[in-house]
């Protein structure tokens, strides 16, 4: 596109002559008359007209421009000003009458359209955010932390698709995520039952561990021994030791013999959480209480073994 000098053309508009144009077939597609063409360009020979040749139609008034007026720079075309503008081809086309969007030139005066902006939404809390060129509601969702569905109920009406420069839109103040659900509650009752390996002494030895989660309790059945004492000189009770993880600590329970049951049976109560307990080993010893487990070993295993599935996160 180069620059040249064009005729001054007060209240018309300007054409680029291409070729096989005539002034005759301009005069009616403008709606004036070849001679009011010819005064409007003085020395223009109407029968010598040059390919790119820049003219004078007078009489054709553009229609009020419903947004500003734009001089027409080198390198520019309709789709680059209407994404510029946040306006589109069509809506320019429909403000400036008879304008070719293949024969744009430099210093030509063109109406670019701008709906009147919308109202300033109310914004409590939020932020008043004017949009600029190349702005799309994801980059400001990114930007201010928010998500696109919240842009949207904050403004009702935006179309996402056709924002305008120097529209003004609410941004809405972050909101902060949810907590996660607490876990769920453990199943009431004593879970399935988990056997403890019998001790490398005492391979008759059955012992069952059942925990309650819901209650922090657990429950132990051993059978298939005789008394203490016939396992262990000396020993008096089966002692359950349970080790807490958190200090290394050893917690003793005695058992006592149910004859209901037919066995020896500990239910005890242990302070939560019960993921903090992790070896059990029942034991033949005195009824003095050691500080660690020192009796025959009868029966061991892991207390987590016996956690009810899903009862902790």
């Amino acid at each position: 596109m180069e620059a040249q000098q064009l005729p001054p053309c007060p209240g018309g508009r300007y054409h680029r002559i291409a070729a096989g144009e005539t002034l005759w077939a301009l005069a009616r597609r403008y709606g004036t008359s070849v001679e009011r063409i010819v005064a409007a360009n003085p020395g223009i020979d109407p029968n010598r007209l040059r390919v790119g040749q820049v003219i004078c139609i007078p009489g054709v008034a553009p229609p009020p421009c419903p947004g500003f007026i734009y001089t027409v720079r080198s390198g520019d075309t309709l789709w680059a000003l209407a994404r510029r503008y946040g306006t589109s081809v069509q809506a320019i086309l429909a403000a400036n009458p008879g304008l070719d969007p293949n024969q744009l030139f430099i210093g030509q005066r063109i109406c670019i359209p701008v709906r009147p902006p919308a109202p300033v939404p109310p914004c409590p809390g939020g932020t008043l955010y004017t949009i600029r060129p190349g702005d799309t509601l994801s980059n400001l969702a990114a930007r201010f932390g928010v998500t696109v569905e919240a842009i949207l109920a904050a403004n009702p009406g935006l179309d996402p698709l056709r924002l305008q420069i120097g529209q003004v839109i609410c941004i809405p103040r972050p909101v902060a995520p949810p907590l996660p659900p607490p876990p769920p509650l453990p199943p009431p009752g004593f879970g399935p039952p988990v056997r403890l390996t019998p001790g490398p002494s005492v391979p008759q030895a059955r012992a069952i561990l059942r925990i309650d989660a819901s209650t922090n309790r657990f429950r132990v059945v051993l059978r298939g021994v005789p008394a203490p004492g016939q396992l262990q000189p000396g020993a008096e009770v089966y002692r359950v030791w349970l080790r807490r993880t958190t200090d290394s600590a050893w917690l003793p329970f005695d058992m006592t013999f149910s004859p209901r049951v037919g066995a020896y049976v500990v239910v005890a109560t242990v302070t939560p959480p019960l993921e903090n307990y992790s070896t059990i080993e029942i034991r033949a010893e005195s009824a003095a209480v050691p500080a660690a487990p020192r009796g025959l070993l009868v029966a061991y295993g892991d207390f987590r073994d016996a956690l009810p599935a899903g009862a902790f996160s």
